[in-house]
């Protein structure tokens, strides 16, 4: 006797940013949400509620299609023919047309049906070209407000960088944040140079590139380095316990030699993924690369 496989439902969540969840679109708001869809419109239909699945971490559906997210590849792997995805928004899947073409192209070969919280019971068939159509629809919304919120953040960005304030949790490296009360009675962040860690940065550049030591040799010594130079005990030193390794020596490198050939006089022209630029910069000009080199070149003769 052949018994029939009942449809079976699975969940899909995701959040962008933490600003999501002051939004009530928390992971826990979303997964209520589903469950009461199921409940309501699926659960007397003699479909088997399966799980939902997450991403745990913060994923951007702008920047990560579904096939390439955790809880996306998980799902494209269980999902069966007749089963059905339940999710809350639109955005929540896709935030791009390409992403929505190929996802629903993948429906269609799968026989996956699509249902959508706020859409009240609705289920997408992606073969019906009117719902095809309005999915579509759907789908240019939300990159249109995705490219706007991108522009928004962006020009938000640009304008708190230009009066000084900070737009990142944590400041640059070589800078420093500070807090200044305004006349409307609130605190801001603010960004201004540390001439602590711009001093050891500057150490680290007249050591590889004059003294000719290695990364790993400026590592071990740049906080005895700075102390003898000071003239002073290195217990007694700024950098006394400092942590500075070798990752952090090399950024360190590569964030001062970007400040001098750009002649950045001032913090607000720090670009805003300053690190990153600054290593890109860098390699690609093979500075402290070339010292390195020459300098092993040297050893093994």
């Amino acid at each position: 006797m052949i018994t029939a496989v009942r449809p079976m439902a699975w969940g899909y969540v995701r959040v962008s940013d933490l600003k999501q969840v002051i939004q009530g679109d928390s992971i826990p708001e979303q997964k209520t949400r589903i469950e009461r869809y199921y409940k309501l419109y699926l659960a007397d239909r003699g479909v088997d509620f399966a799980g939902i699945e997450e991403d745990r971490k913060a994923v951007s559906a702008s920047k990560r299609p579904f096939h390439q997210r955790e809880s996306g590849v998980r799902l494209m792997k269980v999902l069966q023919p007749g089963d059905m995805l339940i999710i809350d928004k639109v955005d929540r899947l896709w935030r791009n047309q390409k992403d929505f073409a190929n996802l629903v192209d993948w429906f269609d070969k799968h026989d996956i049906a699509l249902h959508i919280v706020n859409m009240h019971g609705m289920s997408i068939d992606t073969k019906n070209p009117l719902n095809r159509c309005f999915l579509g629809c759907c789908a240019a919304f939300a990159e249109l407000e995705a490219r706007q919120l991108s522009e928004r953040v962006m020009l938000h960005n640009q304008a708190a960088r230009a009066a000084g304030r900070a737009i990142s949790p944590r400041p640059a490296l070589g800078t420093k944040h500070y807090k200044m009360r305004r006349r409307d009675g609130k605190f801001y962040t603010y960004v201004e140079w540390d001439q602590n860690a711009r001093a050891v940065m500057g150490e680290i550049v007249r050591l590889v590139e004059y003294e000719g030591l290695s990364m790993e040799q400026v590592s071990r010594n740049i906080e005895q380095h700075l102390a003898q130079k000071a003239g002073r005990a290195f217990s007694k030193s700024a950098f006394y316990k400092r942590l500075w390794p070798d990752q952090r020596i090399r950024d360190g490198y590569y964030c001062e030699r970007y400040i001098r050939d750009h002649d950045i006089k001032d913090v607000t022209q720090l670009p805003t993924n300053f690190r990153e630029e600054a290593r890109k910069y860098c390699r690609s000009k093979g500075l402290g690369i070339k010292q390195q080199r020459a300098q092993r070149m040297a050893q093994s003769e």
